[in-house]
């Protein structure tokens, strides 16, 4: 099959929090204005370990500005951080 993901257009960081007051139970938890990569990851209740340093420095590069990002089908999130010599793809699910 298929498996080309579609991304959308650039934008630069920091990212917004799309999920904040949406509903959904396990996306919706962080109330700050800037997503973050759990929101992210645990968009569909699927729970799993992420290394805090890891999770700390993609936080980071979330909530400042310098990178650039674009979310794509199937609950991904693209980041490019060019500053910090980073690509983050988040996956949810």
């Amino acid at each position: 099959g298929d498996t080309e993901t579609t991304y959308y257009e650039w934008k630069r960081t920091p990212v917004p929090n799309i999920y904040r007051n949406s509903g959904n139970e396990c996306a919706s938890r962080n109330k700050s204005d800037t997503l973050n990569l759990e929101d992210q990851i645990f968009r569909y209740c699927h729970f799993i370990t992420v290394d805090p340093a890891y999770t700390k420095m993609v936080n980071r590069i979330i909530a400042s500005p310098g990178a650039y990002y674009t979310f794509g089908g199937a609950g991904s999130l693209l980041i490019v951080a060019p500053r910090h010599r980073k690509i983050v793809l988040a996956y949810a699910g």
